[in-house]
């Protein structure tokens, strides 16, 4: 998804798109926009070349395509899905990367994502977690029809859930044509939903097209974002733990770790730390947690 258009509390959101050709041929990437026609319409096709061991960084993602002659209109809120296909180069050596982001005091605030390759498409259920909704936060799920038009319509059903355990409090269906992209913000706030945190279920329904979805949590006063991946169903058995690659605590950073358990059973688990350590030192942790 790339974007141009204003959002929640005087937010005003555009997406930076960094193109890297990491191989020895040079790639001429062929791209394919799909504009909501909730947030201006319009699309079509174009290509551009992206010479062998070079990396172009697009400030807005939208005026690009524009310049290459895709029609999108010249202002207004402007949103679509954006497709790429790589030709005279290895495609595993080129990828996308978006940043959406706002002007905040001092910078920008926001978030990035990478681009998918066909086997991250999601065809089974899968859930998002740790989803909040009050004075501080705002979360948002996004969905994308990332099928072919020869595919036809997908539903989805979406349904959420408390994270208190109370159990399901909201469910609806969402019908999306080939490349549609569809934002739900605010959903915990929905339709009567009125959940200060909780997780969303994601199952596709009807229609036979991959899909993909995901969350986003939002800072409600700079619209600082976190992003949630999807936590699919399918491949998940077998599993013991997770590594979380990073935490960190600063006097200008901390980590929030959240947990969720969607199952219908009881779960228990360990949090073990490991702290870097210089060469030849000895890290001592608080009691009560295990260092390795």
């Amino acid at each position: 998804m790339v974007l141009s258009t204003a959002g929640i509390n005087n937010s005003f959101f555009t997406s930076e798109l960094t193109l890297t050709n990491r191989g020895r041929f040079d790639a001429t990437l062929h791209f394919s926009y799909k504009g909501s026609s909730e947030f201006g319409g319009g699309g079509g096709t174009a290509a551009d070349t992206l010479r062998a061991g070079r990396q172009r960084i697009v400030p807005d993602a939208i005026a690009y395509l524009k310049s290459l002659g895709i029609p999108i209109p010249d202002a207004g809120s402007r949103l679509g899905t954006l497709a790429l296909r790589v030709s005279g180069a290895d495609v595993r050596t080129v990828s996308a990367t978006v940043r959406t982001t706002t002007a905040v005091a001092g910078g920008r605030a926001g978030l990035a994502y990478s681009s998918l390759r066909p086997s991250m498409l999601l065809n089974g259920p899968v859930t998002l977690v740790g989803l909040r909704q009050n004075a501080t936060d705002r979360s948002n799920v996004a969905l994308q029809h990332a099928g072919t038009p020869i595919e036809g319509d997908i539903t989805l059903r979406l349904t959420v859930f408390a994270g208190d355990r109370t159990g399901a409090k909201g469910s609806w269906l969402e019908t999306l044509s080939p490349g549609e992209f569809r934002q739900i913000t605010e959903i915990l706030a929905r339709d009567g939903v009125n959940l200060g945190q909780g997780f969303v279920r994601v199952e596709r329904v009807a229609g036979v097209g991959s899909y993909y979805a995901y969350a986003v949590i939002n800072d409600q006063v700079t619209s600082d974002g976190s992003f949630i991946w999807p936590r699919p169903d399918e491949g998940a058995d077998g599993e013991s733990g997770f590594l979380l690659p990073v935490v960190v605590e600063t006097s200008a950073f901390s980590t929030e770790l959240m947990m969720a358990n969607w199952s219908n059973e009881n779960r228990t688990g360990a949090v073990s730390v490991f702290r870097r350590c210089r060469p030849g030192k000895v890290c001592k942790l608080p009691d009560g947690l295990e260092a390795q």
